[in-house]
């Protein structure tokens, strides 16, 4: 395992290889990194993608970023008991 709970491997990976480190990614939630000599590349499993897309539109989202930090910041005591809330 390389920095970061990242995997390294360079570019000398065969199919079956490949196909391992997917699974590896999909099932482990680990990020695979390789290298080659025209610069590196990254594995990212499509949920991890996803959640990474997700967190770049909410923090340049401005105003949603604020409604986000101003709700986190709200003192538990003002808060209603989910017991409280019709489904």
């Amino acid at each position: 395992m390389g920095k970061s709970g990242c995997f390294m491997y360079n570019t000398n990976i065969n199919r079956a290889d490949l196909k391992n480190l997917i699974n590896m990614d999909v099932n482990f939630n680990e990020v695979v990194n390789t290298t080659t000599d025209n610069g590196n590349a990254v594995l990212l499993n499509e949920k991890n993608y996803t959640g990474l897309l997700e967190t770049l539109y909410l923090s340049t989202n401005k105003e949603l970023k604020a409604s986000i930090i101003d709700r986190l910041n709200t003192p538990l005591d003002e808060l209603i008991d989910e017991s409280d809330v019709e489904w």
